[in-house]
């Protein structure tokens, strides 16, 4: 009769390859699982990034437009503007935390946020006023900073 330890050395030899071939399963399913979430983050990026803006803004016949969430156009003529404001707020990453406010001379209020669609445009009109100070872009503050008064005001 053989020794519990020789049955043991017996059985190890006979076992065969089961215990690898269940760790590199359990490799291939981490593997697979791991890129299978990748491509679900990355296609829900890419479908958040090809969304159309909520507010839309360009600049045509001497004044700024624009177009808000409800699809309404509000128009601000350049040659009122007043005053230009950026103000900030807590609300980010998941809100709109940094808007621009533009201020005419009829009490006409124009706002949209930094993510608005044709931005660009508008922020080139407005670095060419004179004195014009971008400011607040890094506040994380509910906070409003004046970047532009006009002189004749």
């Amino acid at each position: 009769m053989d020794s519990p330890s020789s049955q043991q050395a017996d059985a190890e030899k006979h076992a065969g390859p089961g215990g690898l071939i269940f760790f590199a399963v359990l490799g291939v399913l981490y593997g697979v699982t791991r890129f299978l979430y990748k491509r679900k983050v990355q296609a829900e990026e890419t479908a958040r990034q090809n969304l159309p803006p909520e507010f839309s803004v360009w600049v045509a016949n001497e004044a700024i437009h624009c177009q808000c969430r409800d699809g309404a156009v509000e128009r601000l003529p350049i040659n009122e503007l007043v005053k230009v404001l950026v103000e900030t707020n807590d609300s980010g990453p998941w809100g709109y935390d940094v808007w621009f406010v533009l201020e005419g001379k009829q009490d006409q209020r124009i706002a949209f946020p930094l993510e608005a669609g044709g931005k660009d445009g508008i922020l080139t009109v407005l670095k060419q006023l004179p004195g014009f100070q971008m400011r607040g872009m890094n506040s994380t503050e509910n906070a409003t900073f004046e970047c532009w008064p006009n002189p004749s005001k």
